[in-house]
This record gives C-alpha cells, sequence and structure tokens, in this order.
C-alpha cells in the first residue's frame, strides 16, 4: 500500500508533491522531497538536514547533522515500511518519525527526490516570524520574469503595494477584475469627451492595476480557469472600448475623417491581433509566452505595459491622432511578423 505523509505545519505547492508521486517507488521504500538549493529565509537550526548520496539514496538526516546537501521538506511518498518502522521504533521506546526514518536509512530503504526547479515548492511555517518571511517570499513571486520595462520598474511596484493591503480584506480577484472594468468605463467617459490629460492618467492607472487581480490570486491562493477569462476578456474590453473612445474624443474635437477612419483602422487591426495571436497559441504555432521555440523573440518583447505607457504619452501631449496611428502600426506590425515567425 502507498501513501503520502505531509507535514501540518508546512505550505506545499502542489508541483512539488506532483513530481514526487511520479516517481519509481520500490517496494519496502521511501520517497523524501528534499530541497537542495535552499534559500537564506530557512532556519536552518530547525530545519531537519539530510545527506544523500549521487543516486539519491539517503545517508543520514537529522537536526544536529554538520555535513548535509539538502533540507527536509516534510513530503513523503512512502508504502506501509514507514508504518512497520514506526511500530518497530514504539516497540523499543521511541516514539518519534524521525526514529522511523533513521530505521528505513540503516536499511537503505530512504531516497530523496530534489524538487528545486518548482518555485515557491515549500515553506515550514514554526512561528510568526517564518510566517512573515512566507509572506514576503510570496510578495517577491509577483515579479514575474517576463514583466516589459514598465511594468516591472513603474507599475508592478505600485500594484504590489496595492495588493498587500487589498489582501488583508475579504476580497476576491474577480471582484477586483470587475472593479477594474468600471474604471475603464468611466476611463471612457473621459476620453470620449477630450480630456486627454486626465485620459492619460486613467489609462495608465488602469495599466497599473491590470496586475492586482491576478497577485491576489496568488497571494490568496484563489487563482481560477473563470478568473484566467474574466481578466483576458476585459482586457481586450477595456482596450478596443479605450481605442474607441481616442477616435470619439478626437471626433468630438473636430478631426472628424481622420478620427473617424484611424480609430475604425486601429479596432480592426487590434482585434485581428489579438484573435491570430490566440489561434496561433491554440492550433500549437506558438508558446503562451514568447515565441514558436527556435524563433526570435525581438517581436514579441514589446509588450502591453509599453504600449499603454506610450499610449498614455501621446495623450499627454493632446495627439490623439499620433495615438491612434501608434495603436495601427505597432498591432499591424505584430500580427504579421507573429504570422512569419509562426
Amino acid at each position: 500500500e502507498r501513501f503520502v505523509v505531509l507535514m501540518s505545519d508546512h505550505i506545499f505547492n502542489p508541483e512539488a508533491l506532483k513530481k514526487l508521486l511520479v516517481c519509481d517507488l520500490e517496494p519496502g521504500g521511501c520517497l523524501l522531497a528534499t530541497d537542495p538549493s535552499w534559500t537564506k529565509d530557512i532556519d536552518l537550526d530547525d530545519a531537519t538536514k539530510v545527506r544523500a548520496s549521487d543516486d539519491g539514496r539517503i545517508l543520514e538526516m537529522g537536526k544536529e547533522i554538520t555535513e548535509f546537501n539538502a533540507i527536509d521538506t516534510g513530503m513523503f511518498y512512502t508504502t506501509s515500511a514507514l508504518v512497520d518502522a514506526l511500530e518497530e521504533a514504539l516497540e523499543q521506546g521511541e516514539s518519534s518519525l524521525t526514529a522511523a526514518n533513521r530505521m528505513l536509512i540503516e536499511r537503505g530503504a530512504m531516497k530523496a527526490v530534489p524538487v528545486k526547479e518548482i518555485s515557491g515548492h515549500w515553506f515550514d511555517l514554526d512561528t510568526p516570524e517564518m510566517l512573515s518571511a512566507y509572506k514576503d517570499r510570496l510578495v517577491d513571486s509577483l515579479i514575474k520574469p517576463h514583466d516589459g520595462i514598465v511594468s516591472r520598474f513603474f507599475n508592478r511596484p505600485i500594484s504590489i503595494w496595492c495588493s498587500k493591503k487589498i489582501s488583508e480584506f475579504p476580497v476576491t480577484p474577480n471582484m477586483i477584475s470587475v472593479v477594474l472594468f468600471l474604471f475603464g468605463v468611466w476611463a471612457l467617459t473621459v476620453l470620449k469627451d477630450g480630456r486627454w490629460l486626465l485620459g492619460a492618467v486613467a489609462i495608465q492607472a488602469i495599466s497599473i492595476l491590470d496586475g492586482v487581480d491576478g497577485e491576489i490570486s496568488r497571494l490568496k491562493n484563489q487563482g481560477s480557469y473563470f478568473g484566467a477569462y474574466l481578466d483576458w476578456i476585459s482586457d481586450r474590453l477595456i482596450d478596443m472600448a479605450v481605442i474607441a473612445a481616442i477616435g470619439w474624443g478626437a471626433v468630438e474635437s473636430g478631426q472628424v475623417t481622420f478620427g473617424l477612419v484611424l480609430a475604425c483602422m486601429a479596432l480592426v487591426v487590434s482585434i485581428y491581433n489579438w484573435f491570430s495571436q490566440d489561434i496561433l497559441v491554440v492550433t500549437g504555432g506558438l508558446e503562451l509566452r514568447g515565441t514558436k521555440k527556435g524563433s526570435s523573440n525581438f517581436v514579441f518583447n514589446f509588450r502591453r505595459d509599453i504600449f499603454i505607457a506610450i499610449l498614455a504619452m501621446c495623450l499627454l501631449i493632446g495627439s490623439p491622432l499620433f495615438a491612434l496611428c501608434f495603436t495601427i502600426l505597432t498591432r499591424g506590425c505584430y500580427a504579421v511578423m507573429r504570422q512569419a515567425v509562426a
């Protein structure tokens, strides 16, 4: 019989457990998920250390050992051999899991499974200080490696600050998405009236707050397929409505022909760009992040955060037509180049 043993005061990434469960478990054996590249926020005085051989066989483990090459994460995938060892330890007057582990190690029945490549794979929460350290680790994980330059140095620090404050209240990511969409509707009324300065501030604020719903979902572990779809559809609707509102504002300010024609072109090109990307992802022509393997990633480095920042700058100088031309040029080039490299 095979089963899993987890420490009740540890937090685990489900992917780490999945990796452990697909490993080959020998009859009478026990597998332990270990961390060979522990971080500085791990309390080594309290942690159970592990010394394993090159083939993964555990040679020694305990809190007091001085030579070790991994940390015990508290995830076991084992057979009834662990129960037998616990019963044997009880008969000898020892009632700890450590004693049972020691017996399995002496028999060569315990192996280590490293889970270092899985982000945030585990954390030990023994004290309020360790809980605080775990929260800091969660916040650090909100910074995405594929963030654009505007998001990394401007949007993300502000959105993370907002997310940390909001996460203390009973607010869900989907609530944030709905509120952001309503804020976008208000921004449209500002743009259609030709109030470019306020409109520029509004769309940049939307770009900043766009990351909050995703950050809240990770901080509270409330991610869902519906939430991802709601975030995707609200982003698309807001982007299309912003383009339409800029064109409307240009028409209202007297630039009727150019405003109408450029707005229609920008909408058509943007819709084609979005859906051509989604179709290519679904059909396997592109990976979800980036491009097809082996092709240039340069085409996709110009991300939404940079696009909205430049759009806002165009509005700040009172040039809605330039904002629409910029949209047509960039979105059109993306669509064509994406098809070429897919």
